[in-house]
């Protein structure tokens, strides 16, 4: 458990459907939606989380469409 009111906290998957039932338990997470990064980008991510000392990362991001 975070206890730190310091911790940088991201959440992929923003604006699915897990992840807004997550923001009242983290309201000072950065919640990322696929527009803010790309996961299946290596590079994107690394130039999101190379310019970031994150301390916690919720990966919630997930595809919907299944075949």
């Amino acid at each position: 458990m975070v206890t730190s009111t310091s911790s940088y906290i991201v959440v992929t998957g923003g604006a699915g459907q897990l992840a807004t039932m997550l923001h009242p338990y983290f309201p000072r997470a950065t919640f990322v939606t696929r527009a803010d990064l790309d996961v299946s980008s290596a590079n994107a991510c690394n130039r999101f989380f190379g310019t970031r000392r994150v301390d916690m990362i919720l990966h919630l991001a997930a595809t919907t469409a299944h075949d």
